[in-house]
């Protein structure tokens, strides 16, 4: 299956939800999606460690913005879903799952354990997992 956006912004933490609250203050009227490995909306971190596994808050307090804003927004997410290759040519990037993800704009909002430049590994069109592997300490 194939879906496809103006933008893809992959990484649902702080600086994914920061990116399409942005884009859409600046008017931009176009399909933006954000895909995020983990299956909750955007949160912020800090309160988690803190009010909400001390119990002080529930977990609808530390969403950066409520579930509705996004609906309201038309910004799709695509939640669960880990993204494990980019093409750059063909402006489409893959899911752990089997789903093709087409792109006009992708913004990496991403964090990883590895320190590399996305941009280097969208460019040169390597499979995610790969390039972790490769990356891997030796065990």
């Amino acid at each position: 299956m194939t879906t496809g956006f103006d933008i893809v912004i992959v990484g649902a933490g702080h600086g994914g939800a920061q990116a399409a609250i942005a884009l859409r203050r600046q008017k931009f009227a176009g399909s933006i999606a954000i895909v995020g490995e983990e299956p909750e909306f955007p949160y912020e971190r800090p309160p988690l460690s803190k009010e909400y596994l001390a119990g002080e808050k529930n977990f609808d307090r530390i969403l950066i913005r409520p579930v509705d804003f996004w609906r309201d927004r038309a910004v799709t997410m695509l939640l669960g879903k880990r993204v494990v290759e980019i093409d750059p040519a063909a402006h489409v990037l893959r899911s752990a799952d089997g789903e093709t993800i087409a792109y006009g704009k992708l913004i990496w909002a991403a964090t990883s354990g590895i320190h590399v430049d996305p941009a280097d590994v969208a460019r040169a069109g390597i499979p995610l997992k790969e390039l972790a592997a490769a990356l891997a300490p030796d065990s």
